[in-house]
């Protein structure tokens, strides 16, 4: 598909060219070493997965979206694009024509995956994407439409219900509120490494995972709204490189962040954005804005020096680079959507829906991502979709009458899951059974004189190492239980 909504994986080796819709049905095939790609891992060390066709497992690749590949023979098997995103016809449509035909073919886009021999239902956050799915779910599905909500025994200060129930209110859906404990964590943990096949590091992976789980008893099919914000520009980043030249003066006082009066939090994350913006390189620019972690303090000073060594010629920017290059005739905000398209939509976003939810049988159907309105919708000029401080510009005003206001108009919140303080507390001792296992010291995998110091500062909350702790204990797992080679 365009996107990678789905993956297939492929091997190609002396023995036949292999295909699999899940990473374990080609090694159960196979007696060959596990070996960690380096390049991969590199990545994964900043961003928590692998980037496009790659995965952590040399030799192994998932076919690339908007791709399809040719087998001739014993020929060496080749690939060709059959989409991509700078292919599509660029509109001239006015801004008022725009908003009409979008909701026109938003509209279009959820009847059609509402077809099914069985009922289908609605992950409702209350946010923008989810409550124009359901609004015009209501009125296209010959039944009363169900509608899912979540409050979860964990989450810090995120609950969304009263937004997603007013929702559910307005449109009368047959709405259900799910209360979910995660009683046994690492147990979760384990399992969404197996679905995963790698050491998968959104955290939201659990809370959808677990929904899943509730959902299969009545329901087999899902909607849900991602590709929303990658295709109408639903993050800050957006905005911020609209208004580059507004944010001159962050890029300044970043420089300055260790002597300003700031919680080292606010100090830290102003100081990532001010190096990120600041970088004269477009390429170089997405790429540190789309991680947490910094050069100035790498993720890989935890790891033992025969690692280290395998990660030489490695780049965990290049394939941003590559695409900054790729959309160059792009203006920079149009560069960042098509690049996030192209990179942490099918690497992150959606390997994370469809692994959580397969994995409890569910299948998760995204009409944001529809041919027809993506074609349109990535066509129109970037002033269409952020305006000033406005994003989603163009989706908001499309969906004036059809969504409340008090929806449309509340700022983005997001789903927060608090692993940092999990990795304190209830997971402390199991993140560390993993991290210091007997099979990850005999690799010499970590350097774990750097790697207790951060513990150590993390768990005093002197600076804040979740989201690595996060990956290497995801890792560690990953590695012990697939058996993987350095």
């Amino acid at each position: 598909d365009r996107f990678g909504v789905k993956p297939l994986y492929i091997q190609n080796t002396s023995n036949g060219f292999f295909f699999a819709s899940e990473v374990k049905a080609l090694l159960s095939r196979s007696k060959e070493r596990r070996v960690l790609d380096p390049q991969a891992f590199h990545e994964f060390m900043f961003y928590g997965n692998g980037l496009k066709e790659k995965t952590l497992f040399k030799g192994i690749e998932n076919l690339k979206p908007g791709v399809f590949l040719v087998i001739k023979n014993n020929e060496k098997p080749l690939q060709y694009f059959f989409w991509r995103p700078e292919d599509v016809k660029q509109s001239n449509v006015s801004f008022n024509k725009a908003i009409v035909k979008t909701k026109e073919l938003l509209e279009k886009a959820v009847q059609n995956q509402l077809v099914g021999d069985v009922p289908v239902g609605i992950f409702l956050s209350g946010g923008i994407d989810s409550s124009c799915i359901t609004a015009f779910a209501v009125k296209h599905y010959s039944k009363k439409i169900k509608t899912f909500s979540a409050a979860f025994d964990f989450e810090s200060g995120t609950n969304e219900l009263d937004k997603a129930k007013s929702v559910a209110d307005f449109y009368d859906t047959d709405h259900e509120e799910m209360f979910i404990k995660g009683e046994d964590l690492p147990s979760v943990i384990e399992q969404l490494v197996w679905h995963h096949d790698t050491p998968f590091s959104d955290a939201a992976n659990i809370p959808l995972f677990l929904m899943a789980q509730q959902v299969k008893r009545t329901h087999k099919v899902i909607l849900q709204g991602d590709g929303g914000d990658e295709i109408f520009a639903g993050y800050r980043r957006y905005q911020m490189l609209n208004e580059l030249q507004k944010f001159k003066p962050m890029i300044v006082a970043g420089k300055l962040a260790s002597v300003l009066p700031f919680d080292s939090l606010a100090k830290n994350r102003l100081e990532r954005m001010s190096v990120a913006l600041g970088q004269k390189d477009d390429g170089m620019r997405m790429a540190l804005l789309l991680t947490v972690e910094t050069l100035k303090n790498s993720p890989l000073a935890v790891l033992g020096d025969n690692v280290l060594n395998k990660l030489e010629h490695t780049n965990p920017f290049l394939e941003y680079i590559n695409e900054s290059q790729r959309f160059n005739a792009q203006d920079l905000v149009q560069k960042m959507l098509l690049t996030d398209t192209q990179i942490i939509l099918p690497s992150i976003f959606l390997e994370k829906v469809d692994k959580s939810t397969m994995g409890q049988s569910i299948e998760v159907r995204v009409p944001l991502l529809d041919n027809e309105l993506t074609d349109f919708v990535i066509g129109l000029p970037s002033s269409y979709k952020v305006h000033k401080k406005e994003k989603k510009w163009l989706l908001r005003q499309a969906l004036r009458g059809v969504v409340p206001n008090e929806i449309l108009d509340a700022p983005k919140t997001g789903f927060g899951v608090p692993f940092e303080n999990w990795l304190k507390k209830p997971l402390n001792s199991f993140m560390k059974e993993q991290l210091f296992s007997d099979t990850i010291r005999d690799k010499g995998f970590f350097n774990e004189k750097k790697l207790r110091k951060i513990i150590t500062q993390h768990e005093q909350g002197k600076i804040n190492h979740g989201f690595l702790l996060w990956k290497l204990m995801n890792l560690s797992i990953w590695m012990q239980k697939y058996k993987v080679e350095t």
